[in-house]
């Protein structure tokens, strides 16, 4: 009987520690877990600086931007300067399509009055022709997909951008796209 005693008052202190030690093994993994989370903040992500600034330690803070983003950072934190619409809407059949038509107003965006005219009488009409002949190489359902749609003038400036050698093409704008 006693050692009965001593068994029945041994058991409930082993279930204790039991879950003492589960308790403890749970907080540290949630410590390791949150250092994990707060290293790879500061290491990879969470960064307010812009390129060509340092960091605390000093060190230079990469980051990687392409030429087009930069230009397109740069346009956006501008006013617009000039802009060039086409004088007419174009007007095309998408790819396969013959019974619909599209109808695209833009406008192109340069440094001055004098890029504009020189756009204006010398460049528009091939321009305006090798824009046409990319949009007639989508077909209706890639028009009308909303991505493509977003993504059409930046696809156009680059399309267009050999034409501007002396000048600087900052923006092509879709005024009207209309598919009937």
């Amino acid at each position: 009987m006693a050692d009965d005693k001593i068994q029945n008052e041994s058991a409930p202190p082993k279930k204790k520690s039991t879950l003492v030690t589960g308790v403890i093994a749970g907080v540290l993994v949630a410590v390791v877990f949150a250092v994990g989370i707060f290293i790879g903040v500061k290491l990879f992500g969470g960064s307010s600086a812009k390129p060509g600034e340092k960091d605390e330690h000093g060190k230079a803070k990469i980051e990687k931007v392409t030429e087009e983003e930069e230009e397109e950072e740069e346009s956006s934190n501008k006013v617009v300067k000039v802009v060039v619409p086409t004088k007419e809407d174009l007007i095309f059949s998408p790819k396969g399509s013959p019974t619909s038509f599209v109808v695209v107003a833009l406008g192109f965006e340069v440094d001055d009055e004098a890029a504009k005219e020189k756009v204006e009488k010398e460049l528009m009409i091939p321009i305006i022709s090798d824009v046409q002949r990319k949009l007639r190489s989508y077909t209706l359902e890639q028009l009308q997909s909303p991505g493509l749609q977003d993504s059409l003038p930046l696809l156009l400036k680059k399309e267009i951008k050999p034409y501007f050698h002396e000048i600087k093409l900052r923006n092509v704008f879709m005024t009207k796209f209309l598919i009937q």
